[in-house]
């Protein structure tokens, strides 16, 4: 399964709506469709959503992979790095965003 893409506005960035949005995510994946792989890709450019990623594995860089969305950039191609989260890695990382988001909302986990 391949995530599409989440867009967040600058007020929400930096607040536990990305955090949260990839647990749900992830939860859905694995726990309730039974996905083996969760691919996740982002341009190239976006220093912000790489680091977002970390948690998944780097995979690699695909170049050239498609239009940026950015205007005046029309006729271009991006690279897209990507990421992935497999069925075996989900009890580990699972537990990151709940603790931020406990953190968040003040509960001790």
């Amino acid at each position: 399964m391949e995530a599409d893409w989440t867009w967040l506005a600058a007020s929400a960035q930096g607040t536990t709506i990305s955090a949260e949005t990839r647990l749900l995510l992830f939860t859905h994946a694995f726990e309730v469709l039974g996905v083996t792989r969760v691919g996740l890709k982002t341009d190239a450019r976006n220093q912000r959503s790489r680091r977002a990623l970390e948690r998944p594995s780097f995979e690699g860089v695909l170049r050239s992979w498609s239009p940026p969305w950015a205007p005046g950039e029309e006729g271009l191609l991006r690279d897209s790095p990507m990421f992935s989260l497999i069925a075996t890695e989900w009890p580990a990382v699972e537990a990151a965003p709940q603790d931020r988001l406990a953190e968040s909302i003040g509960e001790v986990r």
